[in-house]
């Protein structure tokens, strides 16, 4: 599995680090997993989805759709959260944007972001209750 979670501060936060190559399986794995951890009571308030050292991602629209259900059945037990994720290269970025439009019934607070230190700024900010809607500007244009 190229995916790993980690669990830190208290269980408040989640970080998924992905690197070589990553499928759309995989990643619904992740998913449905971190749904039946929170119904165990799991006090999740942020999440980071780090996919750096991702080479390849092997995801479908349909896939992608997937997760993001799983996630709006998880955001029905944790409420509302703040998810920051860093994708560098451009299908992750297209991917983890396309996420975010099909969970958007989530209402959780999310972000995609080209770095992770613009990402880390984005969740301290959110744990402080002060994180805003970030417009970036694609480096690649």
């Amino acid at each position: 599995m190229t995916l790993s979670t980690e669990y830190f501060d208290d269980g408040h936060g989640l970080l998924h680090y992905g690197s070589g190559i990553l499928t759309g399986r995989e990643i619904i794995a992740s998913a449905e997993h971190d749904l039946q951890t929170v119904k165990g009571g799991l006090p999740l308030r942020y999440i980071l989805v780090d996919m750096t050292d991702i080479e390849q991602l092997k995801a479908s629209s349909v896939e992608i759709r997937e997760v993001a259900q799983i996630n709006i059945a998880m955001a029905k037990v944790v409420g509302v959260i703040g998810v920051a994720l860093v994708a560098p290269q451009d299908a992750p970025f297209g991917m983890a944007r396309m996420w975010e439009a099909f969970a958007h019934a989530t209402a959780w607070h999310t972000q995609v972001f080209h770095d992770r230190p613009a990402a880390d700024l984005w969740l301290a900010a959110f744990r402080r209750g002060q994180a805003i809607r970030v417009q970036e500007k694609s480096e690649r244009i």
